[in-house]
């Protein structure tokens, strides 16, 4: 039986510590592992950090080192430091009164405890280790942290480490926390923080730092597109610390950077969707997070790569000056079955002058039938050259963008004719890759076989070592939900997003990485 005495609890008699070298006591709701050595009485918590495993049955070596003797981890019984620089020890401090142990069990200040564990968060997240992220958000969760500070803090820290600026850690940040929201399951909201924090791990890793410009510049739209438009990144960013430094809202923000990004087919749709989740990033994490997530959006725009400028999309900025021009009746989805991109972007402009949003969905309805019919057995060729690698991401974006150019532009209704022939571009694209067949049992399936929730849980629960495919099925996944709740006549968006999630991904193409090497080196010669 324990006594009290001003936070110390009276736990063992020494000399059966002694006798023993190390006992468990159950004291103040706290399990713990006492050490008796030859330099004093030592006391921790007795579950190991790493996985729960109980130190009392460790080894205490002279220099008063525990070793975990199930994973060899090693601490400082003094200080709990973690030797191979892991989860620290929680230690408390003892006494030795009349031959009785005493351990003082006095909780430090809870901003002490908070700073401390998110130093040990943004250390596992520099390490890139997905186990110990996961326990160092748990513990800040536990302290009274949010899902929202936790990730603000992590965009501040690897903001400056992303060369090229945003990327699908950042886009899906809002994502993730969205599905947590929607779950009641501790463990899943855990989940939805831990994702995230986990590929902008992987993203930032061993990278230096790429310093944001440090000083502003007076700030007009203008500018800012046309430093973006240059590829000028230092003075995009300078102009964007100028629009914060002076009050821009986000929403005109938004509408500024959505006709920058839609100003070129650029970077795959890329740039478009980093717009609409980079601001829905920033409404999520709050003003913290608000800078380093808006210069991060600036540099990708202006790194991005201009898709428009490739031969096979060359008619373009011909078709967009031509755009509005077209008094053809509204085309079907099937209409777009067999076009390439120039001749989807002709059959555009042919109804331009159609209300935008019945162009849109037709072509999301096209966009979703290339998806469901995507020829898998392209994704498991190696005798092709680089320009066959395809796979379920680049049927992916056409939904992913076709939802963000919907919502952005509902807030700047003048980019519509860009964003309407960009997903034109992504319906032609991909035409030499799809089958008129579909393969049981999807030639059966209709949006009533699928089961939503099911899906989410495998969105969820994904089982990817790879983030940049869990976060392209969580964007994909939200984009779809979002189109058919905004039109009913959409059905088919289901059955793809099904196919995609349910079809195995070959992650590493060993031979075919290994054939196109030796043909691009074979004509350097």
């Amino acid at each position: 039986m324990t006594t009290r005495r001003e936070g110390w609890f009276d736990v063992a008699a020494l000399e059966d510590l002694n006798a023993r070298g190390s006992a468990v006591v159950r004291v103040g709701g706290k399990q713990l592992a006492l050490f008796g050595t030859d330099r004093g009485v030592f006391a921790c918590n007795n579950r190991c950090p790493h996985e729960g495993y109980p130190l009392a049955e460790g080894s205490v070596d002279g220099r008063c080192v525990l070793t975990c003797n199930w994973h060899n981890w090693k601490f400082e019984l003094k200080s709990g430091e973690n030797l191979f620089g892991g989860d620290e020890l929680r230690t408390y401090p003892t006494r030795v009164i009349e031959g009785r142990v005493w351990v003082e069990l006095r909780e430090p200040p809870i901003e002490q405890a908070h700073a401390k564990a998110r130093e040990r968060l943004l250390q596992a997240i520099d390490d890139d280790e997905y186990d110990r992220i996961a326990r160092e958000a748990a513990r800040l969760l536990r302290l009274g942290a949010t899902a929202e500070t936790i990730l603000s803090d992590a965009v501040a820290h690897v903001a400056p480490h992303l060369e090229f600026g945003m990327g699908h850690a950042f886009a899906a940040l809002p994502d993730w926390l969205g599905l947590g929201d929607e779950s009641p399951d501790e463990a899943d909201r855990l989940a939805c923080v831990v994702e995230p924090l986990a590929h902008m791990a992987r993203d930032g890793l061993r990278q230096p730092r790429f310093e944001f410009a440090d000083s502003a510049q007076p700030y007009s739209p203008e500018a800012l597109m046309d430093a973006i438009e240059r590829e000028d990144r230092a003075s995009a960013e300078a102009l964007l610390l100028g629009a914060l430094a002076q009050g821009e809202e986000d929403r005109e923000l938004a509408r500024v950077l959505t006709r920058s990004a839609l100003r070129h087919y650029a970077d795959f749709g890329h740039s478009a969707i980093y717009v609409q989740k980079a601001f829905e990033a920033s409404k999520c994490l709050g003003p913290s997070a608000r800078t380093p997530l808006l210069l991060s959006l600036v540099r990708s725009l202006s790194y991005a790569q201009r898709d428009d400028l490739l031969p096979e999309f060359r008619g373009y900025a011909s078709a967009l000056s031509r755009f509005g021009s077209g008094r053809d009746a509204v085309p079907g989805a099937e209409d777009f079955v067999e076009l390439g991109a120039e001749d989807a972007m002709e059959r555009v402009v042919a109804a331009s002058a159609a209300p935008p949003l019945e162009l849109h969905r037709v072509l999301l309805v096209a966009a979703a039938v290339r998806m469901l019919h995507f020829d898998v057995q392209w994704a498991e060729r190696w005798d092709r050259p680089v320009s066959d690698n395809v796979g379920w991401l680049d049927f992916t974006h056409a939904l992913t963008f076709a939802n963000a150019v919907r919502e952005l532009c509902e807030a700047e209704p003048g980019a519509w004719p860009a964003a309407l022939l960009q997903m034109a571009c992504f319906v032609g694209r991909n035409r030499r890759y799809v089958s008129r067949d579909l393969p049981a049992p999807w030639a059966q399936r209709g949006p009533e076989d699928v089961d939503l929730d099911r899906l989410r849980d495998r969105v969820l629960d994904h089982g990817t070592r790879e983030p940049i495919l869990s976060a392209h099925g969580l964007k994909t996944f939200v984009a779809v939900r979002r189109e058919l709740a905004h039109s009913r006549d959409v059905a088919v968006l289901v059955v793809a997003l099904e196919r995609f999630l349910t079809t195995p991904l070959k992650l590493r193409h060993v031979r075919r990485s290994a054939r196109q090497a030796l043909a691009l080196v074979s004509r350097e010669d």
